[in-house]
């Protein structure tokens, strides 16, 4: 793969085109004066919406104000992520955040107005034939009712919490730009350790550099672990007050209700995941007996379990790709084409971009990808994983009203999982090596193992926490300690022999800033590892509802959305499904490495 020196270096069709957006920073800046004087229009409406009439109006002006906030917001974290150093960008953004502020205080009215209509007169009012596209979003919000306070009691909790991210914030800036973990020697050179090239590290050949790579970063992050336990502490018993005051049972439950899942899943998740344990620790020993370790020791385990040195250009990665996509049929295949022919994509890495790689989605226009392509299989994996998020929006787009484009990250993160499942599944079948077959093999793997065993295990953590921070415990560094021992002991049992810092896994996790979605990680696996394996029955009807299912839009229910591909995730048998064929995947890898001997 070419390296670039600078943006200038990299060919057009490698950049994305974000002329859908803007044309130019003038052309932003004329749309963002427009949308500041339409914000001013609505103070206007207060007092005014339990009339249909006046309330389409505020809902179509509210809607048009929030499209334009989102495209302004956007097109300048995409502008700035591709040139870092260029400070004009970063102000476009921080000027689109101060826009939404605005916004935000002055419709802090509406939503307390239609909440305080008796639930009669709201019934009636949604009756409106001039109110029916707009009818589930009204019933969402109405759902609130018992957990909205007054709009002075709302301004009061907005003041309060509006530097709720600081937890996070201070957490990720300690973790990612405070803290010195020192140098490695790597070959002839001395590597300065970070928490963006940790895991780099520790898939380096060299036992010695991962050994003392996992040593000096482990040392480190236990001497401020104390100030990640408060901060956590502190985070978790505002979402108990907070759950408290919206007249919840607990933050939980505040999630379950928001998402739309049932109670149920969370439960059955873990009960599966524990009874199954075994499957966890048989992953380990495959793993053990594909990097040849009499003994796995936990600074091991981000280590590739092949020797692929394949490089693939991105001419080859879309080949490979839509070649795995094929079973979805043409129609998902030419609204994955688009992303290519409008040049959503922006692929090279280079000094002054963005590392790492996200589909971000508007309401109204295609979306964009982020990339840092270097031409490893892994980097061909990121493509189909964000062009499946982007098929997806193309889909979304189609059939619904742009308001109703944003559908949960639960929903659409199966529709990335399943892009990524599908290729590890075409690499193993059509790999032009058995190395490449079962790097194939190992993507899906190790994704699954990850985003099942790894997510439930630090998922029940977080449960673990909530629970006893809502009895008066105080959360501290030796409490989640215990807790992470106790964790890593029960699911691997004695299958890798931990470091002394391996119990500070906690302490790293932003997950935990995010209430409960570790779990989700678990769901969307699930479900696309199901998908795949329906999907290569070859039954049309598989492809069908998998349309469907790409094509709800949020005015639809979590559950009802997930109800079109038959799949009920408050069942056990449909994590027993998912956990079999991911059993039947650690077999295939398993003979592929007989077959090498």
């Amino acid at each position: 793969m070419k390296s670039y020196q600078n943006r200038k270096e990299v060919p057009t069709k490698y950049q994305w085109d974000l002329s859908e957006f803007y044309k130019s920073l003038s052309e932003w800046e004329e749309e963002w004066k427009k949308t500041e004087k339409e914000i001013e229009e609505i103070p206007s409406f207060k007092g005014k919406l339990k009339n249909a009439k006046d309330l389409e109006k505020f809902l179509q002006l509210d809607t048009e104000i929030g499209r334009k906030l989102d495209n302004l917001y956007c097109y300048g974290e995409m502008c700035h992520d591709t040139n870092l150093d260029q400070e004009e960008y970063l102000a476009l953004t921080n000027k689109a955040i101060t826009l939404i502020s605005k916004y935000e205080v002055s419709s802090s009215f509406a939503i307390p107005e239609i909440l305080s209509l008796p639930k009669e007169e709201f019934q009636s009012l949604i009756q409106e034939e001039r109110l029916q596209t707009y009818r589930p979003l009204l019933e969402k919000v109405y759902k609130q009712k018992e957990h909205t306070l007054s709009e002075k009691e709302e301004q009061l909790i907005s003041l309060l919490t509006e530097n709720y991210e600081s937890y996070s914030n201070i957490s990720s800036s300690l973790i990612n730009s405070e803290h010195q973990y020192g140098k490695v020697n790597v070959g002839s050179n001395k590597v300065t350790i970070a928490s963006n090239n940790i895991r780099f590290l520790k898939q380096n050949p060299d036992e010695k550099v991962r050994k003392t790579v996992e040593k000096k970063f482990g040392k480190v992050i236990q001497q401020y672990e104390q100030t990640e336990a408060s901060l956590l502490n502190y985070y978790v018993k505002n979402n108990i007050n907070l759950a408290k005051i919206r007249n919840y049972q607990s933050p939980l439950e505040a999630y379950l209700e928001n998402v739309q899942l049932d109670p149920e899943v969370f439960s059955s998740l873990s009960k599966i995941a524990r009874e199954r344990k075994d499957l966890c620790q048989k992953y380990n020993h495959l793993m053990k007996k594909a990097l040849h370790k009499e003994v796995l020791h936990s600074y091991d385990t981000a280590l590739p379990w092949g020797t692929l040195d394949k490089q693939y250009t991105i001419e080859e990665a879309l080949e490979i790709i839509r070649k795995s996509l094929a079973p979805l049929e043409e129609n998902y295949l030419k609204k994955w084409d688009v992303m290519q022919q409008l040049r959503c994509v922006d692929y090279a890495q280079y000094k002054g971009k963005r590392s790492g790689g996200y589909c971000l989605s508007t309401q109204d226009k295609h979306s964009k990808i982020l990339l840092s392509f270097n031409g490893t299989l892994d980097d061909v994996s990121t493509i189909a994983h964000e062009s499946g998020h982007f098929t997806h929006h193309e889909f979304i787009s189609e059939k619904n009203p742009f308001y109703y484009r944003y559908v949960p990250t639960m929903i659409s993160e199966v529709a990335s999982l399943t892009n990524e499942f599908l290729l590890s599944d075409y690499l193993y079948q059509h790999g032009e090596s058995i190395e490449e077959k079962k790097k194939g093999l190992e993507n899906y793997i190790k994704t699954f193992h990850m985003n099942f065993f790894g997510a439930i295990m630090e998922g029940e953590i977080e449960l673990k926490m909530y629970e006893d921070a809502a009895k008066g415990m105080t959360i501290t560094s030796q409490y989640l300690d215990s807790l992470a021992k106790e964790q890593l002991t029960f699911y691997n049992g004695n299958t890798i022999q931990y470091g002394p810092y391996a119990s500070q896994m906690w302490a790293t996790r932003s997950h935990y800033y995010q209430k409960f979605y570790l779990y989700s990680y678990a769901i969307c696996a699930s479900i696309a590892t199901i998908l795949v394996s329906r999907i290569k029955s070859g039954k049309k009807e598989v492809i069908q509802k998998y349309n469907q299912f790409l094509s709800c839009g949020g005015n639809i229910k979590t559950m009802d959305i997930l109800k079109t591909l038959e799949i009920d995730i408050t069942k056990k048998e449909t994590w027993i499904e998912a956990l079999n064929y991911f059993d039947e995947q650690m077999d295939k890898y398993e003979k592929l490495r007989g077959e090498q001997k």
